[in-house]
C-alpha cells in the first residue's frame, strides 16, 4: 500500500509540475502580449503627439499665410484707391471739357 501511495504521490506531483509549467507558459504569454499592447499604446500616444505638433505647425503656417494675404490685399486696396483718385480727377476734367465743348 505505501508503494501505491508513493506512486500516486509521484503522479500527483508530476501532474502538479505540468500544471505549474503550463501556468508559467501562460503567464509568459500574457506578459508578452501586455508588453506588445503597452508598446502599441505608447506608439499611438507618440503618434498622437506628433500629429498634434504637425497640426499646430499647419495652423501656424496657415495663419501666417492668411496674414500675409491680408496685408497684400490692404496694399493693393491702397494702390487701387490712389489710382482711382488720380484717374477720377482726370475723368472729371475730361467730362467737364467735353460738356463745355472744349474737346
Amino acid at each position: 500500500m505505501p508503494e501505491e501511495m508513493y506512486s500516486t504521490l509521484r503522479a500527483i506531483e508530476s501532474d502538479a509540475e505540468e500544471i505549474i509549467a503550463e501556468a508559467r507558459n501562460q503567464a509568459r504569454q500574457i506578459l508578452e502580449e501586455a508588453r506588445k499592447q503597452s508598446r502599441a499604446i505608447a506608439g499611438q500616444e507618440f503618434s498622437t503627439q506628433e500629429l498634434e505638433q504637425e497640426r499646430e505647425k499647419i495652423i501656424r503656417e496657415a495663419q501666417a499665410r492668411s496674414e500675409e494675404l491680408i496685408e497684400n490685399s490692404r496694399h493693393e486696396q491702397t494702390r487701387l484707391a490712389e489710382l482711382f483718385e488720380s484717374k477720377s480727377d482726370e475723368t472729371v476734367q475730361f467730362i467737364l471739357s467735353h460738356v463745355q465743348g472744349r474737346s
